[in-house]
């Protein structure tokens, strides 16, 4: 175990971090938790959920937590992924009808759903080679079946950052050390 401490919105975050077989680290459940916290007091929310789960090709459980926004509709939910000591954001767009991940240990993609007043759009999204990808989307348009897109990714899955939704818009910062390196990335 290292001591290792984070500069989240001008917050430090110190914890114990473990150190893997292969040297690489990997931030503690404080640490981590206490950035989850920071990402949500940037974006307007907190932290409605959080975990470990199996959401990446390497073997190992990755941390997550969702950030819920203080007020959906109009601020972006969030789910902040760990890959070792460096943390993906993705954001997304917020409804009455948004159905974000609930999370569990035996997870392996997120699954994120969101609703509209003619369908539906369903994206699962996992970790592989370190990066958010897309295993699975699908599209449903009630009043047009002929519109209904329905994918799944079984080897060279598409990259999450620039992927094109219907209504779930998300957007994709990582991999970053601090909240502020998420949360402005243009600095």
């Amino acid at each position: 175990m290292i001591e290792r401490c984070l500069l989240l919105f001008g917050l430090a975050a110190c914890g114990p971090v473990a150190v893997a077989d292969d040297a690489a680290s990997r931030l503690s459940e404080g640490a981590f938790g206490s950035l989850a916290d920071a990402v949500g007091g940037r974006l307007d929310g907190t932290v409605g959920a959080s975990g470990e789960a199996m959401l990446g090709d390497d073997g190992v459980p990755h941390r997550w937590a969702r950030v819920d926004p203080d007020q959906p509709g109009r601020a972006r939910g969030a789910y902040v992924l760990s890959t070792g000591d460096r943390v993906w954001l993705v954001t997304y767009e917020t409804d009455g009808r948004t159905e974000p991940w609930t999370g569990d240990a035996f997870s392996q993609s997120i699954e994120h759903a969101q609703g509209h007043h003619h369908g539906s759009e369903t994206i699962g999204f996992a970790l592989r080679g370190g990066v958010p990808v897309v295993l699975a989307y699908e599209l449903i348009e009630e009043d047009s079946p002929e519109d209904r897109v329905s994918r799944r990714c079984q080897k060279a899955c598409p990259s999450l950052r620039g992927f094109d939704t219907q209504d779930a818009r998300f957007v994709v910062t990582g991999p970053a050390a601090t909240v502020d390196e998420l949360t402005n990335p243009a600095r």
